[in-house]
């Protein structure tokens, strides 16, 4: 018996299009190698790629939301006001926020439908 952690090989064979598909799904899958990628795909068949882009802006959006509460505070704390303009502005700021959570919930719900058959 051979010292291979897998010693089973299958040999699969591809034509020049499906090969460049081959290709282009296993860069956007993110895996590690080609040879990973197909037996995923063959025991598995589904590979979830995220891309968090969206969750990663609203976040820095919330952390600049919350720098500016922190800054309103401190000067609430010296002064014993706050000007309107700074709460409006604050109040952008959380409303798009909340906008960007409801677009990931949209697409986080769309997914999940496709996995579960439900919404």
């Amino acid at each position: 018996m051979s010292g291979l952690k897998r010693p089973i090989a299958v040999k699969v064979r591809f034509n020049d299009g499906e090969f460049a598909d081959l290709e282009t799904n296993v860069k956007q899958s993110g895996m590690r190698s080609r040879e990973a990628y197909l037996r995923k795909m063959a025991l598995g068949g589904h590979i979830i790629r995220l891309d968090l882009t969206e969750i990663h802006e609203t976040l820095r959006l919330l952390a600049t939301a919350t720098g500016n509460i922190n800054q309103l505070s401190k000067r609430a704390n010296e002064t014993r006001s706050i000007y309107e303009t700074d709460i409006i502005a604050l109040r952008k700021q959380v409303q798009t926020v909340t906008l960007h959570v409801r677009e990931i919930l949209k697409v986080y719900q769309k997914a999940k439908s496709l996995f579960t058959g439900s919404v």
